[in-house]
């Protein structure tokens, strides 16, 4: 978190793994012109956007299993054959 700071301008000096006022205030400034809550806390929104979250590729095509014929039921539909069913 600290050197994505850095590299953004946001903090000065090198990254030292202690999170400490100055990396508070840095994260702060981030945040305010993220236009969000400026509270120098980390949380996955503040990562993601420093680029330090996971990473998706779109473009991967995931298989299906065997024995499905890959229908997706959305929650509020069942099957025919759902003892559940009323």
């Amino acid at each position: 978190m600290q050197q994505a700071l850095i590299e953004r301008g946001y903090l000065q000096g090198e990254a030292t793994g202690v999170w400490n006022a100055q990396s508070v205030e840095a994260l702060k400034k981030f945040e305010t012109e993220q236009t969000w809550k400026a509270d120098g806390k980390i949380d996955s929104r503040g990562l993601i956007a420093l680029g330090l979250g996971p990473q998706y590729d779109a473009n991967i095509t995931l298989p299906i299993p065997a024995g499905n014929s890959g229908s997706v039921i959305g929650a509020d539909q069942s099957s025919p054959n759902d003892p559940q069913r009323d």
